[in-house]
C-alpha cells in the first residue's frame, strides 16, 4: 500500500513536472502549390486560398469556400492591376491590356482587325522596373523629342516611328475629344448604352477587365460594346489615361461610328499624347502634391529605345511592326541587361519602312 502510495505521488510529480514545461512552439507550415489548386467538384467543402501579393512579402489567409454565381475562367484582380501601377510608376499599365486580349476569342479578334487595329493583338511587351521607367521619361524630352542617353549621345524620336512600332492606322480624319459624356445628344445616347453594362457609370480599366472575365461574355461574340470596351482598354493602357482610377473615354467622340475607325489619324493621337503626357508628367514632378504617375504610351518609348540602342551582343528584333516581335521572352531577356545601367548601348540606325516593304516584295 504504501508502495502504491509512493508510485501515485511519484506520478502526480512527472504530471505537474511536465505541466509547468514551457508549450511547445508551434511551427507554421507552408501551404504548397499544389494545396492552392481547388477541384470544381469539391468546391463547397474546400478552402480558398486568397493571396495578396506584394513586392516585398505574400501574405495567406484561409476563408470558407463562397459559390459565385458566374464562374471566371480569366481571373482578374483590382489589387494586382494597383500594384502593378505602384510597381512600374504607371498609371493605366500595359499588362491590363495583355490581359484583356488573352480573354478573346478569335470572333473577337477578328472583330478587332475589322477596324484597324489588329496589329496590337500580337503585343506581348512585359513590364518593366519602377526604375527604368524613371529614368526613360525622365530623359525624353518633349520640347526637342529627343531621348538623351549617357556619353552626350541622343536619339530624335520622329512621328513616323509611331506607326514603325503600334502598325497603326494614319488616316485623314482627326480623333477629336468630347468635353464631356453630354457633348451632344448622340454621344450622350452613346455613352449611356456602353456604360449601362458597368452600372450605369464609366468603368475603370480594372472592372471592364473584370466583366469580360465572365465565362459567358468570353464565349460570346463581338456586339458593340466590346468593340467600345476594346477601344477603352486600348487608349487607357497604351496611348492615354489619366491619374483618376476612371478609365479616359473623351476619345470616343470620334469613334461612335465602328465603320469609319479605321480610318481614324490613331498615329498622330498617339504621337500627339506622347508629348503632352510628357510635358505634364514633369510638370507633375515639381508639385509636391501632384501624384507623378506617368499617363502615356509607356510601351512606345519602351520598344522605341529598346529597337534604337543595342546592348552587348542581344540584337533587337526589327520588323514592323515592331511591338508583334517584342515577345514577352525576348522583353525579359533586354530587361535583364538594363540593370547594369541604362542608356549604354550602340545606338543603332532607324528601320526605313519603304525599304523593309522592298525587302517583302
Amino acid at each position: 500500500m504504501f508502495f502504491s502510495n509512493r508510485e501515485n505521488s511519484t506520478a502526480s510529480k512527472r504530471k505537474a513536472a511536465k505541466a509547468n514545461l514551457p508549450a511547445e512552439r508551434k511551427t507554421k507550415r507552408k501551404i504548397t502549390d499544389e494545396e492552392y489548386e481547388v477541384k470544381e467538384e469539391n468546391i463547397e467543402k474546400a478552402l480558398i486560398v486568397e493571396r495578396e501579393v506584394s513586392p516585398l512579402a505574400m501574405i495567406t489567409k484561409e476563408v470558407p469556400a463562397k459559390k459565385k454565381p458566374k464562374k471566371s475562367i480569366a481571373v482578374y484582380k483590382e489589387k494586382v492591376a494597383e500594384e502593378e501601377e505602384e510597381k512600374t510608376g504607371v498609371r493605366g499599365g500595359h499588362g491590363k491590356f495583355i490581359s484583356f486580349i488573352s480573354m478573346m476569342n478569335e470572333q473577337k479578334k477578328e472583330a478587332v482587325r475589322n477596324i484597324g487595329l489588329g496589329a496590337l493583338l500580337d503585343f506581348q511587351l512585359p513590364t518593366s522596373s519602377q526604375q527604368f521607367v524613371t529614368w526613360l521619361c525622365n530623359n525624353f524630352e518633349e520640347n526637342s523629342q529627343y531621348l538623351y542617353l549617357p556619353k552626350n549621345e541622343k536619339i530624335l524620336i520622329e512621328f513616323e516611328d509611331v506607326k514603325k512600332i503600334y502598325g497603326l492606322p494614319s488616316g485623314e480624319v482627326d480623333i477629336v475629344e468630347a468635353k464631356s459624356d453630354k457633348a451632344s445628344e448622340e454621344f450622350s445616347a452613346f455613352m449611356a448604352s456602353w456604360k449601362k453594362i458597368f452600372g450605369n457609370k464609366v468603368p475603370s480599366v480594372q472592372k471592364i477587365l473584370k466583366y469580360y472575365s465572365q465565362e459567358d461574355q468570353i464565349e460570346a461574340g463581338p456586339d458593340a460594346n466590346f468593340i467600345t470596351s476594346f477601344l477603352v482598354v486600348t487608349v487607357n493602357t497604351l496611348i492615354k489615361s489619366t491619374l483618376s482610377n476612371q478609365a479616359y473615354f473623351k476619345f470616343l467622340f470620334s469613334m461612335m461610328n465602328h465603320e469609319q475607325i479605321r480610318n481614324l489619324n490613331w498615329c498622330k493621337y498617339v504621337w500627339e499624347a506622347l508629348l503632352s503626357t510628357t510635358a505634364q508628367y514633369k510638370k507633375n514632378l515639381k508639385q509636391k502634391d501632384k501624384a507623378t504617375f506617368f499617363t502615356g504610351p509607356l510601351p512606345l518609348l519602351t520598344i522605341f529605345y529598346f529597337d534604337r540602342v543595342q546592348r552587348m551582343n542581344f540584337f533587337p528584333p526589327r520588323r514592323i511592326p515592331l511591338v508583334s516581335c517584342w515577345t514577352k521572352e525576348i522583353g525579359h531577356k533586354r530587361n535583364k541587361l538594363e540593370e547594369s545601367g541604362f542608356g549604354l548601348g550602340k545606338v543603332l540606325p532607324k528601320i526605313n519602312i519603304e525599304e523593309k516593304q522592298t525587302r517583302k516584295k
